[in-house]
């Protein structure tokens, strides 16, 4: 039986996002290259801020629109959105880093991204990974 796209993603479901962050020069890379070393997890290079800024309003106005449409016929439109938004995630941790995208062929239980100063996005964060909160690394 073939499986449709969404159902070929299904395993990031039970995927644990992790995020490290802190201030520049405080060790996120040397944090991630020791993360990296274990059988589970995978953590992304860093992303441009207007990047990841772009990707939140992107996520905003699909968000929005699906309330406006929501509201107009007076039942909730997005819950397969709001139920897929997570795997949306973590193929744009994978894939919009300033690097090439880390090859691995781990079993992955934990996936995420180093992330220098951008603790101002934990509320974005939270809101994209709802249904698996995400594990904050703060490096000071």
């Amino acid at each position: 039986m073939n499986k449709n796209f969404l159902e070929s993603l299904e395993g990031l479901k039970k995927t644990t996002p992790v995020i490290v962050c802190g201030a520049a020069r405080s060790g996120t890379r040397m944090m991630t290259d020791i993360l990296n070393t274990h059988k589970n997890i995978l953590i992304q290079e860093e992303m441009h801020a207007n990047t990841i800024e772009s990707y939140f309003n992107m996520l905003r106005n699909i968000d929005d629109v699906f309330d406006s449409y929501s509201e107009r016929k007076g039942y909730q439109l997005d819950t397969h959105w709001n139920n897929s938004k997570h795997i949306l995630s973590h193929v744009f941790f994978a894939t919009a880093g300033k690097k090439k995208t880390t090859n691995n062929t781990k079993e992955i239980t934990f996936h995420g991204i180093k992330t220098p100063g951008y603790e101002r996005y934990f509320p974005e964060l939270e809101d994209a990974f709802s249904h698996t909160p995400p594990i904050y690394i703060y490096i000071v």
